[in-house]
């Protein structure tokens, strides 16, 4: 909730926290949204200035359903004939505990600002997620090997409460270290687990990452040789790091931190642990300080979430806005989830789907304009030639490797589109292509064209 500064005559002023805060044509100040105390009154910082300052200035409650239900008017006291106050909005100061953080992780990895700011509020917010009713995963993905993904881990730990590094833990070791001491996980190489040949065998592994986003969340498991059935605690702050994707219902849980490898001209320092860690400790101890006094606050805490984000993303992103309204940096928070989350998101199967319709009709346009004539179908090779030749497209790295005719049945089958056999074209032919090849009808994909693109 932001603050407003009232300015009366004579530099009287007092503080109020509300909503909004507008002045009406007969020359009331309308507070929308302060949060009351029990007896009615506004919220306001110091308290004692309302009354005890002589400022002249009463508080009453009005009828109306603005914001939460709740609205003050606050009016000039007539017996003092005081007119021509003044509103502005008052900026809280910036901490510089985010700066240092920021600081910190750009000087060892490539990233932009917002994503940099993100994962510095998340780091903040490891060390009280308990506060929280949920905690936003971050996923860390990039197109190829080497763009910094497992140096982003290996900062990360460092500032993080209860670091677990792990790389394909099994999944009784992930619940039950995660029940015992609720770590903040760093999960590495998710893409060897959640890739499409091997993904059906780490359900377990999902099962746990679906729920742990909530606080109270439970998985259930049969344990010991008599299978007594036990409850095991998920609930926990977590990053995931891999080439390529997520599953969809991980992805939606998640803020995308897409990494992309180091250019010539960036500069980085070079990653020495014992050279980071006398640095890094001293910023956890400045979090851990910072969070134990503010964790009561937070718990209540309701900031305004950005309208541009998904219902899901605007609870699960409200911790990193909470803390940033708090340290000062709540426009730029928000900034920065809606430059990260409504970007074109290459870190989950549906976003890939949905860019492969657009790519698909790209290709059957282009064939079309070049001949003239509606193409009623392409080869399932010749398709993938064309998708992995258009430029930014990530077809080329799709899981570390170029796509295969499975992964495009896969990600096509999802909209009930199966290859069909296809008549070749002449100059297919005289390539030495069978008449007839597996491929793609325009007719199948058209449907889905319609109502996804």
């Amino acid at each position: 909730m932001p603050e407003y500064e009232i300015t009366l005559p004579h530099n009287e002023a007092v503080h109020v926290l509300a909503d909004k805060v507008r002045q009406e044509p007969g020359g009331d100040l309308l507070v929308l949204g302060a949060s009351g105390n029990p007896n009615g009154r506004p919220d306001v910082i110091p308290r004692g200035e309302w009354r005890g300052f002589g400022i002249p200035f009463v508080a009453s409650k009005r009828a109306s359903g603005a914001v939460s239900g709740k609205s003050f008017s606050v009016r000039a006291d007539t017996h003092n004939n005081r007119k021509g106050a003044s509103v502005k909005k008052r900026r809280k100061r910036r901490s510089p505990l985010v700066s240092d953080l920021t600081k910190f992780i750009r000087s060892y990895v490539v990233m932009t600002e917002a994503q940099t700011l993100t994962v510095a509020l998340w780091a903040i917010h490891t060390h009280c997620f308990y506060a929280f009713q949920q905690t936003p995963y971050l996923a860390v993905t990039s197109p190829e090997k080497q763009c910094g993904k497992s140096r982003l881990l290996e900062v990360v730990n460092l500032l993080v409460h209860e670091p677990w590094m792990a790389v394909m833990p099994s999944e009784a070791v992930l619940y039950r270290k995660i029940h015992l001491s609720a770590p903040t996980l760093l999960l590495d190489e998710v893409d060897t687990i959640f890739n499409v040949s091997t993904g059906d065998r780490y359900e377990g592994h999902r099962a746990v990452l679906n729920a742990g986003h909530r606080a109270g969340m439970r998985v259930p498991r049969c344990v010991g040789q008599n299978g007594t059935m036990e409850e095991f605690r998920v609930y926990s702050p977590k990053m995931l790091a891999g080439i390529g994707t997520l599953p969809d219902t991980i992805a939606d849980r998640s803020v995308p931190i897409r990494l992309a490898r180091k250019k010539p001209e960036d500069e980085v320092q070079r990653f020495f642990v014992r050279e980071a860690t006398p640095v890094a400790l001293a910023m956890v101890e400045r979090m851990v300080s910072w969070t134990e006094k503010n964790s009561d606050k937070l718990a209540e805490a309701r900031p305004a979430m950005p309208d541009e984000l998904s219902d899901r993303m605007q609870e699960g992103c409200e911790p990193l806005v909470a803390i940033a309204d708090a340290l000062g940096y709540g426009p730029q928070a928000r900034a920065a989830l809606v430059e990260i989350l409504t970007a074109e998101r290459l870190d989950s199967h549906d976003s890939f789907r949905v860019r492969l319709l657009a790519d698909i009709r790209c290709i059957f346009e282009k064939a079309e304009a070049k001949t003239g004539e509606q193409v009623r179908g392409i080869s399932t090779k010749r398709l993938l030639v064309k998708l992995i030749e258009l430029e930014d497209a990530p077809w080329g790295s799709y899981y570390g490797r170029s796509l295969e005719p499975r992964d495009l049945s896969k990600l096509l089958g999802h909209y009930g589109i199966k290859p069909q056999s296809i008549r070749s074209t002449k100059a297919e032919v005289k390539r030495g292509a069978q008449e007839v090849q597996k491929g793609y009808k325009r007719d199948d994909l058209a449907d889905a064209w319609g109502r996804y693109l």
